[in-house]
């Protein structure tokens, strides 16, 4: 069986190892997409989006951003700012996951570390099994 996710941005690099293989593990077992957040962000700034996750899934977060960004961090966390997940690596690919144990609103935190050409735009898919 070969799996792939669609491409987020067509003019990118090849997905790297992990989210490859994040994506992979994913999408080989019963998941649902859900939505694709979409934004842009300036050198060194973030956003927050809240999302609503229902206990007992697991979510999976797939950024990726375009050719101008070098980094690209995801933080998921609580609405009272305690975080639950994040991938702060210097690449431009996060990849963050969690079983949720309690229905509620949580942040994800997109943050733009690396643009050498402002605004740099991004997208987060999220998946759910």
């Amino acid at each position: 069986m070969t799996l792939s996710l669609r491409p987020l941005f067509a003019h990118r690099k090849p997905l790297s190892l992990l989210l490859a293989l994040a994506a992979t593990a994913a999408l080989a077992r019963d998941h649902t997409y859900l939505e694709t957040l979409r934004g842009n962000l300036r050198d060194g700034y973030y956003r927050t989006h809240t999302v609503t996750l229902y206990a007992g899934y697991t979510y999976y977060f797939l950024g990726t951003c375009d050719s101008d960004c070098y980094d690209l961090d995801l933080k998921l966390k609580t609405t009272a700012g305690t975080t639950l997940s994040s991938d702060t690596a210097d690449d431009d690919e996060p990849v963050v996951g969690l079983h949720v144990t309690r229905t509620g609103r949580y942040n994800l935190e997109v943050h733009m570390p690396d643009c050498t050409v402002n605004p740099c735009e991004y997208e987060v898919e999220i998946h759910a099994e």
